[in-house]
């Protein structure tokens, strides 16, 4: 197996059963503990937000389709992005002003009746995305492969969506998320350490004092705290202009998402159902109520809800969790379908919508993504954290340093990510905690030349594509 617990976490599981849950949903503790609100969604969850008058989103997906789920006075909507991409992260300014981004550069924003697609290009993935208004709005991401890594910046203004040049071209470590108070006062986090401040186009870098891959930032009007790790957890708190370490309670293997309301109550959510709360210097573990992982969390006007779902092997099965009011129910289908980007039919300069009414036939990029999918992702057990190979490929094909290498199908190529023979990339697999050079592929069948066992499946949690891995790298092992 891929996943790997935390032995401390599985005792946990055992001696502290969740909440008794009702059938619509709520606990019977009036909803002051955590509970499950939406369970085996066709998707992961990768993020929520949540409108100032209480209409929550959140947004997902998996290989090969995007979710999104709305929730209002009317119950729980399952909507059409317009994409097939899986969205990674979403942020918007009133309940009919919404903007989520994911893989293959795909942007896609709602109106309040339909979603529409306002950019799909290129191999990068968009990990994140915030701007204290649409005129402002910044999204955050890159190609996170061990080949070819690059950090990608947009900004979005009147004429679209504009690449904008925010890290030396010296740096390229991708970036995951993009969070602050003002135009001017963004924080930007990424691979190994990476913590910009100011204006994109200004960015000062502060020391975070880490190697380790920087996944999300988040605060409130005087805290911001930053969560990531990879073999082990990080969480960092900006004091005086300095970043300093947070004891994280536990033994998560790592953290993906954080959320500070405005009395100063923090919440931390990671793999394995991992969720902590308190003050942030007073941080205690809560007993998990699902074993599946955990993306994101965000304060709520009734408490929190955090999101996730199969992280390490399927990314399916997507979870909801609330500590506050949040009633269950089965989502229904929005009644408005969303509208697609055109594949440059008509030079793309028309923000997605079909050309002369003629759909583009489900045609995205044109190709540009390699491998359909875009990259892994955010904390995606990748790229070039503690010099391993990544976690999120291009599809192996992009004609770079991996082409043409010596290392064969399933070899370790952890020290040397660029030595994969043609048709291959060197992954970052979680479990052993090691890169082999594979293909992706879509079914075992595809993994004759791994040898007798192999398996066809992500190499770590958040990836968005399964690759050939051998039987003993499969089983957890690979040494």
């Amino acid at each position: 197996m891929l996943r790997r617990c935390a032995l401390p976490l599985l005792v946990l599981l055992q001696a502290c059963p969740a909440p008794p849950v009702t059938p619509d949903g709520g606990s019977t503790d009036g909803g002051a503990s955590w509970r499950v609100v939406q369970r085996e969604l066709p998707g992961a969850l990768l993020s929520a937000w949540e409108s100032d008058d209480g209409v929550l989103y959140a947004v997902g997906g998996s290989a090969s389709r995007a979710l999104v789920l709305r929730h209002d006075a009317d119950g729980w909507w399952q909507m059409d992005p317009g994409t097939t991409r899986a969205l990674w992260w979403v942020h918007g300014f009133s309940a009919n002003d919404v903007y989520a981004v994911g893989a293959a550069g795909v942007v896609t924003h709602f109106d309040g009746t339909r979603w529409t697609v306002e950019r799909e290009a290129g191999a990068a993935t968009l990990f994140g995305v915030f701007g204290p208004s649409a005129e402002t709005l910044v999204a955050v991401g890159g190609v996170v492969t061990s080949s070819a890594p690059k950090p990608v910046v947009l900004r979005r203004t009147a004429g679209g969506w504009s690449e904008v040049t925010a890290l030396p071209a010296t740096d390229t470590r991708p970036l995951f998320k993009v969070w602050g108070r003002s135009a001017s006062d963004l924080f930007i986090v990424g691979e190994r350490g990476l913590i910009g401040h100011g204006a994109p186009e200004a960015l000062t870098f502060e020391a975070s004092r880490r190697s380790d891959r920087l996944t999300t930032i988040s605060g409130n009007a005087t805290e911001t705290v930053v969560v990531g790790g990879l073999q082990r957890p990080v969480m960092l708190r900006r004091v005086d202009g300095q970043w300093a370490p947070v004891e994280v309670p536990g033994a998560p293997q790592l953290l993906n998402g954080v959320a500070v309301n405005a009395q100063g109550q923090a919440v931390i959510v990671g793999l394995d159902g991992y969720l902590a709360e308190g003050p942030l210097d007073q941080l205690s573990q809560t007993a998990p109520v699902t074993d599946l992982g955990l993306h994101a969390v965000i304060s709520t006007r009734a408490g929190f809800v955090a999101v996730g779902g199969d992280l390490v092997q399927t990314l399916g099965r997507g979870v909801v969790l609330a500590r506050g009011a949040l009633a269950a129910g089965a989502p229904r289908s929005w009644p408005h379908a969303g509208v697609g980007w055109d594949a440059g039919l008509d030079g793309g300069a028309d923000a997605g919508r079909f050309d002369a009414g003629v759909p583009d036939g489900g045609v995205m990029d044109a190709g540009v993504a390699d491998a359909g999918e875009g990259d892994a992702g955010a904390a995606d057990a990748g790229a070039a954290d503690a010099g391993s190979g990544d976690a999120g490929s291009d599809g192996g094909s992009d004609a770079g340093p991996s082409d043409g290498g010596t290392l064969g199908h399933g070899d370790d190529c952890s020290m040397e990510p660029s030595g994969c023979i043609a048709n291959t990339t060197c992954w970052f697999v979680f479990g052993p905690f090691k890169s082999f050079c594979a293909a992706t592929c879509t079914d075992v069948g595809e993994c004759s030349a791994y040898g007798a066992g192999a398996c066809c499946r992500l190499p770590g949690p958040q990836a968005m594509e399964n690759v050939c891995l051998t039987a003993s790298v499969c089983d957890g092992g690979g040494a």
